[in-house]
């Protein structure tokens, strides 16, 4: 009795974390139009730049703070395998930044990376067929972390 208490507890324990880590197996990607809403609103220009992109891209948008310097694109193509393989090239992009702190989780159709390093913060994170990239000073990954995490990235 006393062993299925404690797996009990064991399991809720491990559920708790889990839900408290924000891990979720699946998550909804946002539009570009929610995209270019929230960048707005949070005192961004945005610029649709789809035309400056090649191959099956069907949206790509660029987020700037002119402010502070940096910029966060959100790009939307055809396919979630795309959007995994984006996701991969960008994050290999960013580790190459150096080594220093690293963050990396994944659910079943989304994934998030994201470093700092020699002065640098670098994010990249896909969900479903969309995927969002930065790379800027370190002195602004607080805002950038603030801005996609409202997003769901």
């Amino acid at each position: 009795m006393k062993s299925m208490k404690k797996a009990g507890l064991l399991c809720m324990s491990l559920a708790l974390v889990f839900i408290l880590s924000g891990c979720t197996l699946n998550k909804t990607a946002i539009t570009s139009e929610d995209f270019s809403e929230e960048a707005r609103a949070a005192g961004f220009s945005v610029h649709d730049v789809t035309h400056q992109m090649g191959g099956d891209t069907v949206t790509s948008l660029v987020a700037i703070d002119n402010a502070r310097g940096f910029q966060i694109e959100f790009h939307v193509v055809p396919t979630q395998a795309q959007a995994s393989a984006a996701f991969a090239e960008n994050r290999t992009n960013l580790d190459n930044i150096g080594s220093g702190t690293t963050v990396s989780t994944n659910g079943n159709n989304w994934a998030r990376f994201a470093i700092t390093s020699g002065g640098a913060y670098g994010f990249v994170s896909y969900i479903d067929n969309t995927f969002i990239y930065v790379r800027a000073p370190q002195e602004h990954r607080a805002v950038i972390r603030e801005f996609v995490e409202s997003l769901g990235y």
